[in-house]
């Protein structure tokens, strides 16, 4: 499949796992959540990586990344974004995640002095100004009276996190296949999750309601697809297309899941959400460079005297 098409359609994976993992939080508490999906995960990507690139050759330096990758995409981000929706409200996070390519482009320049391009720096600010629009509700007053808390600096360091997981991404992908690299940061990450997510599980028997059967089977769709597809094309589209422009297209996160509701839930959908919707999209085209002219290659013409 075309990377480009993995862009657009992992968000709508990821968006789905925003509508079942409310649903599942009353029953499997959210560190328990997350460690039974990345174990679910971890036993299907393990084997095919140890097949793909065996861990003997994999240098210090990709371990590395791959450790990176680990720690702040699989482990931490779900745990600091989880602590920081506690303190604030979803608008405030949707707005400060709507900063991510802004974030992955600072980051992406003091990693590797890579200056953003014109056309990814209109995409990004058209992005932000459809998200903007949603969470606003199509309202300036409200977006004007909006007020921050210290939930939102986790949600940020949240955005952050994610930013080191899409660079660390394509930073070992240029010596360990994508696949392997998945696999392994999916192996060290559910075993770094395992202790949070025992304890989370013993601490919240008193309150936990019991899981339904279809709740365990929601379980293994996010281990199956939130997490092994969606991880597996995010990082081949990072490969193709760089973290700065694949960070746009996570924007689309919050216009899938306004569908999602309105089809799946029945929440009605508003003008705010197809204006929006249309930004955050036209924006993620446009960073993407699809409507930038090629330029017909030359070819060489020799002349014989």
């Amino acid at each position: 499949m075309n990377p480009f098409y993995k862009l657009i359609l992992t968000p709508l994976i990821w968006a789905t796992n925003f509508v079942m993992g409310r649903l599942l939080v009353v029953a499997i508490p959210a560190f328990a959540l997350s460690s039974i999906r990345f174990a679910i995960a971890a036993l299907i990507m393990l084997p095919l990586a140890l097949r793909t690139h065996p861990f003997r050759r994999i240098s210090r330096r990709s371990w590395g990344w791959i450790g990176l990758m680990a720690v702040t995409g699989v482990c931490l981000f779900n745990t600091v974004l989880y602590l920081g929706l506690r303190y604030t409200t979803s608008v405030n996070a949707t707005l400060i995640n709507s900063l991510s390519p802004m974030v992955t482009a600072m980051l992406v320049f003091l990693i590797d002095r890579e200056k953003i391009q014109r056309s990814q720096a209109a995409g990004i600010l058209l992005s932000v100004a459809g998200i903007a629009v949603v969470a606003a509700q199509g309202s300036w007053e409200r977006l004007t009276h909006l007020s921050f808390n210290p939930g939102d600096l986790l949600v940020l360091l949240a955005t952050a996190l994610w930013a080191l997981y899409t660079i660390a991404g394509r930073k070992v992908a240029q010596e360990v296949p994508v696949l392997a690299a998945t696999g392994y940061s999916f192996a060290i990450g559910a075993l770094l999750l395992l202790p949070m997510g025992l304890l989370d599980w013993n601490l919240s028997a008193a309150t936990r309601q019991p899981a339904a059967p279809w709740m365990w089977g929601a379980a293994v769709y996010l281990g199956i697809f939130a997490s092994v597809i969606a991880f597996y094309w995010w990082n081949q589209a990072v490969q193709a297309y760089g973290a700065t422009v694949s960070s746009l297209f996570q924007n689309l996160i919050t216009v899938y899941a306004a569908g999602i509701a309105y089809w799946g839930l029945q929440e009605p959908l508003f003008g705010y959400h197809w204006l929006g919707g249309a930004l955050v999209f036209g924006g993620a085209l446009l960073a993407s460079g699809i409507f930038q002219r090629k330029e017909p290659a030359q070819e060489a013409v020799s002349s014989q005297s």
